[in-house]
């Protein structure tokens, strides 16, 4: 079921010379196959504030996401953190995080229930309009965001803290222009015994700050849902690592997968090697380097956010 389109017509005050001004606003209704219609929802290119919403998608990640919201509290203007029925103490500690450090009550959050299709072939065979559709997941989660950008930022994101003012600065630059931008990022792993590693090499880049509307919007591709502008919009790249993404080898990191097969060389299969040399303790130095022991607190502190950023 494709989403219906509605078309709606604003008419501005007087012009000079009796000209009116018309806006041309649309929406997409969006209904899903199951008729659970509180799950129903609609994108739309409507007027919005200026600011940057994170999309926060998360289940069980009680122990990477106070690191992910602490880095992040003070950068955005709402973080929308939707929980895919958690198991663990996930839940728990975005409460935590939001008495402790939401002083402007940024954090907002969200429950979606459905068991959501993993990625590749039960994906695949998924229909686009179905609650457990990755695709309708995504757009549901879109149409909770408030601000004029949106930031899709996953549950094992920690922004790097010698990039928070240039990211700030770069959030309120895109408030004028219509840009996917790509924020690369920086691969960790933590071994067994908490040691953490960075992966030399392993910058993975993929638009995920853009423009709040109907256009970009997530549709269905073979394995996984994807972000993508119809027409086109242009795309810029944020220079270096804006985040680590973190990885836990005493966790399961790939249970989102269907099947641990990737597309040779691609990042998931880099991701698959790297994780399991850590977990089987082979650090090659020409690979990885041993990060120090309190890097990811030394990340994620209660610092003054710096010159020219949003301050809580």
């Amino acid at each position: 079921m494709r989403p219906a389109i509605r078309l709606g017509l604003q008419i501005g005050k007087a012009l000079p010379r009796g000209a009116r001004r018309v806006v041309l606003r649309r929406e997409l209704r969006f209904q899903n196959r199951e008729r659970i219609s509180n799950f129903d929802f609609t994108l739309s290119d409507r007027h919005r504030p200026p600011g940057v919403s994170a999309m926060v998608r998360v289940k069980n990640e009680e122990a990477k996401l106070s690191y992910v919201l602490g880095s992040i509290v003070d950068v955005f203007d709402e973080i929308l953190v939707v929980d895919n029925a958690s198991v663990d103490r996930t839940l728990e500690v975005a409460l935590a995080i939001k008495s402790q450090r939401d002083r402007r009550d940024k954090i907002r959050l969200y429950s979606y229930p459905f068991r959501v299709a993993r990625v590749g072939q039960e994906h695949l065979a998924t229909p686009e309009d179905s609650v457990h559709s990755l695709t309708y997941y995504y757009n549901w989660c879109l149409s909770l965001c408030s601000y004029r950008y949106v930031c899709k930022w996953d549950g094992d994101m920690v922004l790097r803290r010698g990039a928070k003012p240039a990211v700030a600065r770069l959030f309120r630059m895109v408030q004028w222009d219509e840009v996917l931008w790509v924020l690369p990022g920086q691969q960790v792993y933590r071994d067994p015994a908490h040691r953490y590693y960075l992966a030399k090499g392993e910058i993975f880049q993929e638009p995920v700050l853009f423009p709040n509307g109907i256009n970009p919007r997530f549709y269905k591709a073979d394995q996984f849902e994807d972000l993508v502008a119809r027409p086109p919009l242009p795309v810029k790249t944020f220079v270096g690592p804006a985040f680590y993404e973190l990885q836990f080898t005493d966790q399961d990191e790939f249970a989102h997968w269907t099947t641990p097969v990737f597309p040779p060389g691609s990042k998931k299969q880099r991701q698959w090697d790297s994780f399991h040399m850590i977990k089987q303790g082979k650090t090659d130095e020409g690979r990885f380097d041993l990060l120090p022991a309190d890097f990811l607190d030394a990340e994620v502190d209660s610092a003054p956010a710096g010159p020219g950023m949003r301050q809580p």
